[in-house]
């Protein structure tokens, strides 16, 4: 079975989306699926690789966890196999756009970095669920004196700390995947600020109700959480804050203030 998983590590990573993501992340949905489909596993684990591969229940599998790894990481990535060459060009703005949250928040990030820093300080940074969040520190009026980031592949990690070195900035780049493995964020080093932009909601699709623990954990004097104002056809959506998440916050004694900008509202939570 060990070589039919590697198999469909492999597959699945064939188309460019997904090009970036995690084994475990792929490894983790996979078992899913043959635990519910426990007579697919038991099949396709005794079939030779010429004809595993051109089987309907293996085509099948790989379209399962395609879509699931479209609805949480590939979706927003485009452009991956170009990154490298546009961080040694310094392409700052051409890497960004290669991921979707960045690419819609490109415009607005020098106002957003002023008015977080009416809120708290941009020196220590925590970055969660950051994609290529990031590179845009370039954007704030001074650089942080340390970065952590925290993502769900372990490819865009080795990027990241890439861009911190050439940028000579002392950052860090890990892989995590929150939805399962969230408790880890409390061992991480303390620091002033923790940015959670667009991910929760995500977060809570795969695992119900972690906000109520995972929020407590976080080892930042403030964080700041955003969501996004438009629906999938870019339309505004009729109630854009996220009231099931302030309910969360004052259960769990956190205070909270919200700002819009571009199409997110974003949060600024703080331990009461």
């Amino acid at each position: 079975m060990n070589a039919v998983k590697q198999q469909i590590i492999t597959d699945v990573r064939k188309k460019k989306e997904y090009l970036n993501l995690d084994d475990n992340f792929i490894l983790k949905h996979l078992e899913e699926y043959f635990r519910l489909h426990p007579k697919t596993a038991e099949y396709l684990k005794d079939l030779p690789k010429e004809r595993l591969t051109k089987n309907a229940k293996y085509k099948n599998t790989i379209k399962h966890i395609r879509a699931i790894s479209r609805k949480i990481y590939g979706i927003f990535q485009k452009d991956v196999g170009k990154r490298n060459e546009l961080l040694e060009k310094d392409d700052i703005k051409s890497l960004l756009l290669t991921h979707l949250s960045t690419k819609e928040r490109i415009e607005v990030y020098p106002e957003l970095y002023k008015k977080i820093l009416k809120y708290t300080p941009l020196d220590s940074i925590l970055d969660l669920a950051c994609g290529l969040n990031p590179i845009s520190i370039v954007y704030m009026p001074k650089l942080p004196s340390e970065y952590e980031a925290v993502d769900l592949s372990a490819d865009d990690a080795k990027f990241l700390n890439r861009f911190f070195e050439n940028k000579k900035i002392k950052g860090k780049s890990h892989a995590i995947n929150l939805a399962v493995d969230f408790k880890k964020v409390q061992k991480l080093k303390s620091c002033h600020t923790a940015f959670l932009f667009k991910a929760l909601d995500s977060l809570e699709a795969q695992n119900r109700n972690m906000t109520y623990e995972f929020l407590p954990l976080i080892p930042a004097d403030v964080l700041i959480v955003s969501f996004t104002t438009v629906n999938v056809k870019q339309q505004p959506l009729t109630r854009p804050r996220r009231s099931w998440f302030e309910k969360v916050c004052n259960r769990i004694d956190f205070s909270f203030e919200t700002f819009e900008l571009g199409n997110e509202i974003f949060y600024v939570c703080k331990k009461v």
